[in-house]
């Protein structure tokens, strides 16, 4: 199956094992996923991820507290069509402890406090509640 947009799938697909409440999903990444897995992983809104035996698939390891998911919300903001840029005074306007914003910069992919640290705007991929 060809995905157009490799992000958006995967947010999809996170967000509907979180609606069935298992622990674990398969799926198979791209470079760009992985980067975001980390992210989310770091950011505590994920277990981790870890290599299926076929070394294609991973499965990544979903967060519950109290029997809700850690994740309330995941919106794809830009897409191939409408592409968002965010400067870094923007960033720094807009921060929300309460959100995790993930953003494609000149660095690589980075949370919003990653690339406010590196001085850095960018294309906004996502934002996380």
């Amino acid at each position: 199956m060809i995905v157009n947009d490799p992000i958006a799938d995967m947010l999809a697909h996170i967000r509907n094992n979180l609606r069935l409440k298992k622990a674990q999903t398969a799926y198979v990444p791209t470079q760009v996923t992985l980067k975001i897995l980390n992210i989310l992983f770091h950011e505590g809104f994920i277990r981790g991820y870890k290599y299926a035996h076929n070394k294609k698939n991973i499965f990544i390891l979903l967060k519950y507290n109290n029997g809700r998911s850690v994740i309330r919300t995941m919106k794809r903001c830009s897409t191939n069509s409408k592409d968002i840029f965010l400067t870094v005074e923007e960033l720094q306007q807009t921060q929300n402890p309460f959100v995790l914003t993930i953003l494609s910069t000149s660095k690589g992919i980075l949370s919003s406090t990653e690339a406010i640290n590196c001085n850095v705007g960018g294309l906004l991929l996502c934002k996380i509640t």
